[in-house]
Order: C-alpha cells, then sequence, then structure tokens
C-alpha cells in the first residue's frame, strides 16, 4: 500500500485565527543558551502562520510556556484556541496538559513523525538550530 501524495497547494488552511496551533519542542542543544536554556518550542497558527518562540530549561517547563502563548495570542486576536496540534512526545501528554486542554475545550491532535504536510514549515523552522 502506497501513500497518496501530500497536495502541491494549500488547500485547507483554518478560516480564522486559532482554530489551529502547531506546536513542537527542539532539543537538548549542545550548550545552553545564556538563560540556561537546553531546549526551545514552537507555536505556530494555522490561519496566520504567527510564530511564537519559547526557550526552555526543560521539557517540563512546556506547560507553562504553552499557557503563556495561548494567552498572549487570544489577547492579541480575539479568538479562542481550538486545537493544538503536536507530536505524540511525552511533554505534550503529560496528565497537567490533557486535564487544561480537556477544561478549555481544547481539542488535541497528533501528527505522526515525519510525516506532517502542515506542520513542515513548523520541522523546518526547528531543523537548522
Amino acid at each position: 500500500m502506497t501513500q497518496a501524495p501530500f497536495p502541491k497547494e494549500q488547500t485547507g488552511r483554518t478560516k480564522k485565527p486559532l482554530e489551529i496551533l502547531y506546536s513542537d519542542v527542539c532539543g537538548p542543544m549542545n550548550t545552553r543558551s545564556l538563560g540556561g536554556s537546553l531546549y526551545f518550542a514552537t507555536f505556530i497558527d494555522d490561519h496566520t502562520r504567527w510564530c511564537e518562540v519559547r526557550f526552555l530549561r526543560e521539557k517540563s517547563d512546556l506547560f507553562d510556556a504553552f499557557c503563556e502563548v495561548k494567552a498572549l495570542l487570544e489577547r492579541r486576536s480575539g479568538c479562542k484556541l481550538l486545537s493544538l496540534q503536536f507530536d505524540n512526545g511525552e511533554e505534550y501528554c503529560s496528565t497537567q496538559m490533557e486535564q487544561y486542554l480537556t477544561e478549555n475545550g481544547i481539542t488535541h491532535r497528533l501528527s505522526v513523525p515525519k510525516l506532517l504536510n502542515k506542520m513542515e514549515s513548523l520541522s523546518a523552522r526547528t531543523e537548522h538550530w
């Protein structure tokens, strides 16, 4: 069985901000940043392609970074976050994160590593660091 090729043009971009927010964590880096971080997280809105980056000392700092970015983007856009898409990384699958998403009515979508058409721009932003 073969996989159908990805479309050459974007077909399913969302209609308004924060319908889908893509996120990924990169690291550990070989050297800590000046602030002591070994990782960073990226958050990209599907509609606007706006990207926020947060530096993380540890992967466990992701939840706080996500809450900060969510509040910032909701305040700026006037829209509520509807869906968060990420890979199946353990930092995204914590009980704290799952509970927060459920309580706030945010659906989570899992991406398949290496088969991420929508998240290609996200991976491209992180692979050079």
